[in-house]
């Protein structure tokens, strides 16, 4: 019986451990997405969602959608800086809104961000760093 209870409990933590998915996104078809890919690459994240589409508003990102829609429990969005994730407080409301709701956490490199807290949470760093 010990062993079938220490097996789910090792199971169990291995979902929650989920996976690191990359987003990169730079905002027209002329700028390079190599500098992202290389940060995202050496922070783990496998696999990396890129598209070239302003970030001012979610019509159009297509890859956004993607990877927000496969996003589960334990899993994180790797972002490097939150200006690539969104433009506007509201947007990043909306989607710090659907990581959570995923169960799932999102980490910003280059601002050493690494929320596995609350939308909220996501909400008051990002708050802090609008202010800089």
């Amino acid at each position: 019986m010990a062993t079938k209870t220490g097996q789910r409990k090792t199971e169990a933590s291995a979902r929650r451990a989920g996976k690191l998915f990359g987003y990169a996104r730079v905002s027209t078809t002329d700028q390079d997405l190599a500098l992202q890919r290389e940060a995202l690459e050496r922070a783990g994240a496998n696999p990396i969602f890129e598209e070239k589409a302003s970030g001012t508003k979610r019509d159009g990102r297509t890859e956004l959608q993607r990877v927000l829609s496969i996003l589960r429990e334990g899993d994180a969005l790797v972002v490097t800086r939150l200006d690539r994730l969104g433009r506007s407080m509201r947007d990043l409301a909306n989607i710090a809104h659907e990581i959570e709701q995923a169960g799932a956490h999102l980490k910003v490199i280059e601002q050493s961000v690494d929320s596995e807290c609350s939308g909220s949470c996501i909400l008051r760093h990002a708050g802090r760093l609008c202010r800089l």
